[in-house]
């Protein structure tokens, strides 16, 4: 299992203010050629009609719009609703968010990949709260609709287990073939990243990490099903080093029956974590790749006659392969439920696993760190040095200016907000809230 493909830019310098929606790239040079053809169908040339009226950006509305014009814009997000599914809409579609694409201001580029698109860190200025935001090239309508019913499903159960990443909400910009997902801001990054600065974790903290995702993977196979993407680059931590399962929009996870012989069932989320959890133990998923039997998906491992295969699971298999290291010290607990989490043969559930003794076990084996202290090491250790602090703090009042003069509904950040923003930007608390007050009468 290999890692996405991340680069890390680092701030340019003068924050960037989203006027409209962002561009990803142009339509595929045959989107007119098909266009035409679907039109010389009827039946399709209405539900080509259909789809790009809903996926259209939405227009300004006017000042006298009404309550029924705002639940039919909220509507155009959602083009699979049909009379077969209408009744059974939940209001909180219907629910206006009240974050506006050209209200936010890039901060920094969190990461960036041709595959999985852009991620910004964005501050919203009406709220001065701190976003993530992602923007997706989306080309065709069957990776639209898939989008959207992942984006449907994961929204839907997201707020009632608070063990995934939230997203807020999304824009919609289809002539130029780009999606933007915002979503809950992770401060303390990624597994992955805490494992490139740290290096392997203590049998508390992978506990810890376990426990969190296996609920989160209990509660969305039950509801929805298979996530897809258990990697360490989808376990986030929030500032405090709460671990949370970050949703999966990457269309090359979205499996069909005539891709695979055998589709990959609920299990695979599971073996997945196991690989991800083993990885984190040993700092690195590098580690396993000398494992001949890592390279395979558990699909094919599980057809495999057990008579055919030397160990009963990734974890025996590492344990015998010679320079990996710490293996031989984790506890006989810790032992035991990777060898579970990991089997070739027997499939185990999120459920049971979290029953597992090394999961209710008061004590573990190893140092005693809490996720929070490492997670400040790692974050820390990683942050570019700012050279002007006070250059970049006012550019970001311009931009702030740029965004909310002339609104009346400008009100002053509570502390917490201050403290949060001051802490993520490098600056003193008191500070920002001296600079903030002053625009805030200026306004």
């Amino acid at each position: 299992m290999k890692e996405e493909d991340t680069k890390a830019i680092p701030p340019s310098g003068k924050p960037i203010i989203s006027s409209r929606l962002p561009k990803a790239f142009s339509q595929p040079k045959n989107f007119n050629v098909k266009k035409n053809q679907d039109h010389k169908d009827p039946s399709r040339a209405n539900e080509y009609k259909k789809v790009t009226e809903l996926l259209s950006p939405l227009k300004e509305s006017s000042p006298g719009a009404n309550a029924l014009r705002k639940v039919i814009q909220k509507l155009e997000c959602f083009p699979q609703i049909n009379e077969k599914n209408g009744s059974s809409i939940n209001i909180e579609m219907l629910i206006q968010s009240s974050i506006k694409l050209e209200e936010m201001i890039t901060l920094s580029i969190l990461k960036s990949s041709c595959n999985t698109g852009t991620v910004r860190k964005s501050l919203h200025a009406p709220s001065f709260k701190l976003f993530a935001t992602k923007e997706i090239p989306v080309n065709t309508l069957a990776n639209r609709n898939r989008l959207l019913d992942t984006l449907k499903s994961w929204q839907k159960f997201q707020s009632s287990k608070r063990f995934m990443v939230e997203v807020n909400t999304s824009f919609w910009n289809s002539p130029e073939g780009c999606v933007t997902i915002v979503s809950e801001y992770m401060a303390g990054d990624s597994l992955a990243k805490l494992c490139d600065s740290i290096g392997s974790l203590p049998e508390r903290i992978l506990r810890s990490i376990a426990r969190r995702v296996l609920i989160a993977l209990g509660h969305y196979h039950k509801k929805v099903g298979l996530h897809g993407s258990v990697t360490m680059s989808r376990i986030l931590f929030d500032k405090e080093g709460t671990a949370k399962l970050a949703i999966n929009l990457s269309n090359k996870n979205n499996y069909k029956d005539d891709d695979l012989a055998q589709p990959p069932d609920l299990y695979s989320d599971i073996y997945n974590l196991g690989t991800v959890l083993l990885g984190a133990s040993l700092g690195s998923m590098e580690w396993l790749s000398d494992i001949p039997l890592f390279h395979m998906t558990i699909g094919s491992l599980m057809s495999t006659p057990s008579n055919m295969l030397s160990y009963c699971c990734l974890f025996h298999a590492s344990l015998a392969s010679e320079g990996i290291p710490y293996l031989k010290r984790f506890s006989l607990p810790l032992q035991d439920f990777l060898c579970k989490i990991t089997n070739f043969s027997k499939k185990t559930t999120a459920n049971e696993l979290l029953l597992h003794g090394w999961m209710t076990a008061e004590e573990t084996a190893g140092v005693d760190l809490k996720l929070k202290e490492l997670i400040f090491m790692s974050v820390v250790g990683s942050k570019e040095l700012t050279i002007n602090v006070e250059k970049q703090l006012s550019m970001l009042m311009e931009s702030l200016q740029v965004v909310l003069t002339g609104r009346e509904d400008v009100k002053p950040p509570s502390i917490s907000t201050i403290k949060d923003l001051a802490a993520d930007i490098g600056v003193k608390t008191e500070l920002l809230q001296n600079r903030l007050g002053e625009f805030i009468i200026k306004s």
